[in-house]
């Protein structure tokens, strides 16, 4: 009986140890994975600016966005538009450097055989017009000068216009472009096309335009709005206006009106608004201003509540001083406007809950300012208001 007992537990630790044994050979149960490196075969094309879309065709490069990385010159790429095994889309980021493409994909990483050069990116510093009445004003004949920076040595291929109307350029070089104005147009914005580069610059009137003159100077500014975004859900971001950080989306689109608004709210996954603006920056000719904002809807629940649209030369000027408004709002609003050197100005757009509504204010200019425009908001808890439409418009001085 003792000798049973013994072979049983013998048989046991010899079968707990093969258990063991073989549980520790490599490969018995898990395989590694390895996968191949990553080949990039062309990159097109081999020039670009920064914000171009560049083509990287190669092999191995997988179909897992998140799994790969890209960099120019050993800057990071921020979009990468898509990837296939055979193809990833990217767009050349800021501060892009002269050198080789780089691709990684998981741990493993290659680089072009080729080097991609970086156009250094054109921009805009002045539009001066001869006109006797002001810099922005323009008619018929009047030369505009154009200048910047990285216009570029080849100037064969310039070509500038006034809204789609292509016009005469007189010269050209590296950084400064002069054009003649055409006939036929009473007002209009200019822009460059520089071997490709498409640049926008300012808006020329004639010195009697009156009336209605919002698309000169705003962009983006009435339904239906158009947004940056590549996603099409409720939450949105507003194309052409910039934001103060932390805003957070500034487009709403309901269901019952997909047109959308502008949309400056708290709660519902959006933060609280401190100080909080988003706006365009532009520059107005001399002459009386009326600006109309139409509200569509205006909702408060308690805490502070203030929203304006603000005209200022300069940054626009934070909040500071709590005051007591309709049906309630505590509202947020400047000292006073003397107090503000860069205000030119503004008014509250969160003013009561009969929506829909429209607020205005008028302003002179005595010269051409440049001007920053928008929202400037201080609100918290679950409020908003929504904006369907801006409108600016002129009159000449008495």
């Amino acid at each position: 009986m003792r000798n049973l007992f013994n072979n049983s537990i013998k048989g046991l630790l010899l079968g707990a140890l093969t258990l063991l044994v073989f549980g520790c050979e490599p490969e018995a149960n898990i395989k590694e994975y390895v996968y191949p490196a990553p080949v990039i075969t062309e990159v097109s094309p081999l020039e670009g600016y920064e914000g171009d879309q560049v083509i990287i065709l190669g092999e191995d490069f997988g179909d897992r966005v998140e799994a790969v990385s890209v960099n120019f010159g050993g800057i990071p790429v921020e979009n990468i538009y898509s990837c296939k095994n055979n193809m990833i889309v990217v767009q050349v980021p800021e501060g892009a450097q002269n050198g080789k493409v780089g691709v990684k994909v998981w741990t493993k990483e290659t680089n072009s055989e080729s080097d991609f050069k970086v156009i250094p990116t054109p921009s805009i510093i002045s539009m001066t017009s001869s006109n006797p009445a002001g810099n922005l004003f323009a008619t018929a004949g009047d030369m505009i000068t154009v200048r910047g920076t990285n216009f570029g040595e080849d100037t064969s291929n310039f070509k500038a216009y006034v809204n789609e109307t292509e016009v005469q350029i007189i010269s050209a070089s590296d950084t400064e472009i002069v054009i003649e104005f055409p006939e036929g147009i009473q007002s209009g914005i200019v822009n460059l096309d520089l071997n490709g580069y498409k640049l926008e610059g300012s808006a020329f009137i004639d010195s009697t335009i009156e009336g209605d003159v919002t698309s000169l100077f705003l962009k983006n500014y009435k339904q239906p709005f158009l947004r940056s975004d590549l996603g099409d859900g409720e939450w949105g971001t507003a194309m052409y206006w910039n934001m103060s950080s932390g805003f957070g989306s500034n487009l709403n689109f309901p269901m019952a009106d997909t047109d959308g608004y502008i949309t400056i709210q708290t709660g519902n996954g959006q933060g609280k608004k401190e100080n909080a603006c988003m706006y365009q920056s532009t520059s107005l000719p001399s002459g009386s201003y009326k600006i109309t904002v139409s509200v569509s809807e205006c909702s408060f629940t308690s805490g502070r509540f203030g929203c304006a649209f603000v005209v200022a030369a300069g940054e626009i000027p934070n909040f500071d001083k709590e005051q007591n408004g309709l049906y309630g709002f505590k509202q947020w609003t400047y000292a006073t406007p003397e107090e503000m050197e860069n205000l030119v100005g503004f008014e509250h757009v969160t003013t009561n809950y009969e929506a829909p509504y429209e607020v205005s204010f008028e302003f002179t200019l005595e010269d051409t300012k440049s001007v920053n425009m928008g929202f400037m908001a201080m609100m918290n808890n679950t409020s908003y208001v929504k904006i369907s439409e801006i409108k600016i418009e002129r009159s000449i001085n008495q």
